[in-house]
Formats: C-alpha cells, sequence, structure tokens
C-alpha cells in the first residue's frame, strides 16, 4: 500500500522485488534443467521421456512469469482493472493456442513451448511495450 502513494517508491519496491525474485528463481530454474529428467523417473522411465522437455519448458518459462507477476501487481497498485484482466487473457489465450497448434506434432513440448512463448510476450511488454513498469536503475 506503501508504493500506491509514491511512484519513486514504487519503481524501487519494483526493481528490489525482480531482482529478489530472479535470485530465488534461477537456482531452482536451473536445478529442474538438470535434475529435472531424475526426478520425473520417479513415476517410471516413460513418464520420465516423455515429460523431461516440458518441466524444463516450465522452468525457463518461471523467468518471465515472474516478471508477469510483478507486472500484474503494479497494475493493481495502479488501480488498472482492465490491465490486470488483460494480461491474464493474453498470457492465457496464447499458451493456449500455442498449445492447441502445437500439441498434434511436438506433444507435451508444444504446451511447454506455447506457456513459455506466452510468458515472455507479456513479460517483454511489461518491461518495455506500453504497459511498461516504472522499474529504474539505482543511482551509484
Amino acid at each position: 500500500m506503501e508504493a500506491a502513494r509514491d511512484e519513486e517508491m514504487l519503481s524501487d519496491y519494483c526493481r528490489r522485488t525482480l531482482l529478489q525474485t530472479v535470485r530465488l528463481l534461477a537456482p531452482v530454474t536451473l536445478g529442474l534443467l538438470v535434475a529435472g529428467p531424475y526426478l520425473l523417473r520417479a513415476f517410471g522411465s516413460a513418464y520420465a521421456a516423455e515429460g523431461t522437455s516440458l518441466v524444463r519448458l516450465l522452468a525457463i518459462a518461471a523467468i518471465p512469469n515472474a516478471i508477469v507477476m510483478t507486472g500484474i501487481s503494479v497494475t493493481r497498485i495502479r488501480h488498472q482493472a482492465w490491465l490486470v484482466l488483460g494480461a491474464q487473457v493474453v498470457v492465457s489465450a496464447i499458451g493456449v493456442g500455442v498449445s492447441f497448434i502445437l500439441l498434434p506434432e511436438f506433444g507435451l513440448k508444444g504446451a511447454g513451448i506455447g506457456w513459455l512463448i506466452a510468458q515472455s510476450l507479456v513479460a517483454v511488454l511489461f518491461l518495455v511495450g506500453p504497459f511498461r513498469m516504472p522499474i529504474r536503475m539505482r543511482k551509484r
């Protein structure tokens, strides 16, 4: 709530939130990229063979998802409900649409590609697009 009253503080909080989230998420993402196949083997070798690519794509998609979630939080603070809804509709539509197109050709991997594309496109809109978050690098 404090950030809602001061755009300067919102910028600082936004930057700090993204940095802290990426610091926490990066090692987990790398861990899933490496250990994903081994973790999935607990459910059987066929499960691991089919699901490894999906787990890796979803792990990578967690990084742009952190940007999207931070962007949605900022739009909530700014009372831009239309943008909160719009971002979620766009992510869902692109994710489901691309998955629908790619599933016949790529199987589960197609769903992961769809989710990664959807998260990445909306993250770009929140970083450099017309709905840009107020992130400023700290002056040193």
